[in-house]
């Protein structure tokens, strides 16, 4: 019975909000709309609290879309890193497989110990591992004049 009475109620308002809403081609002015209503007693605070808190949901559904999509967009961009540092690590350890096999003809007891370290390495030392060769292929060729 209670809730047949506040939706009648509620009906009751609607219907006169709407009829003020179709009355006029233009909204009155904020006090003379508060006057009006005020005239007709009828209570607008439920009104505004239920606005305000669908409000405050709708910017909540926005904001948490907004993340979703940052999210998303964010990870992509990262996988995308992750293939590149992959094939990136692909060369990098092709580049020191090579170097080992030119060291191996040079110098087999040096290109042996680097051997060992490459195989230890982890994809993160290829880099190091690398610039070593490099320096120690330097060193050969200075020696070798």
């Amino acid at each position: 019975m209670s809730t047949e009475k506040n939706n009648d109620s509620g009906t009751h308002f609607l219907a006169k909000l709407s009829s003020y809403a179709y009355e006029t081609d233009s909204l009155p002015p904020h006090e003379e709309a508060k006057n009006l209503l005020a005239k007709e007693k009828i209570d607008t605070s439920s009104l505004k609290s239920w606005a305000a808190e669908q409000l405050r949901g709708a910017n909540a559904r926005i904001k948490l879309e907004a993340a979703g999509q940052q999210r998303i967009a964010f990870l992509q961009k990262f996988e995308a890193v992750q293939e590149k540092l992959a094939s990136a690590s692909d060369g990098l350890r092709k580049r020191v497989m090579d170097k080992l096999s030119s060291l191996q003809n040079a110098s087999p007891d040096t290109a042996m110990v680097y051997c060992r370290k490459f195989e230890e390495a982890p994809e993160e030392d290829l880099a190091e591992l690398e610039a070593e060769l490099l320096t120690l292929d330097l060193l050969n060729e200075e020696s070798d004049k």
